[in-house]
């Protein structure tokens, strides 16, 4: 599988567009696939890390508290 890279130009829309949703399924309470795997994108576009993403144990407070502190650089 080829992994296409994201213009600058782009992730900030796409960012937005991730913290929206998973902000909405988050809401629900419960841990799916789909909170987890919009988790550990919304974590990776927060990281800017190079090598293998360090993801912590993801809980419904872990998400709920990346959504905090991601928002007031997503919707100023």
């Amino acid at each position: 599988m080829r992994r296409h890279r994201i213009t600058d130009t782009e992730v900030k829309p796409e960012m937005r567009a991730v913290h929206t949703k998973l902000g909405q399924l988050a809401k629900e309470g419960m841990l799916t696939e789909d909170v987890e795997n919009l988790f550990t994108v919304l974590w990776r576009f927060r990281q800017h890390r190079t090598g293998p993403p360090s993801y912590p144990e993801i809980t419904l407070e872990t998400v709920k508290s990346l959504l905090a502190e991601t928002e007031p650089h997503l919707f100023p």
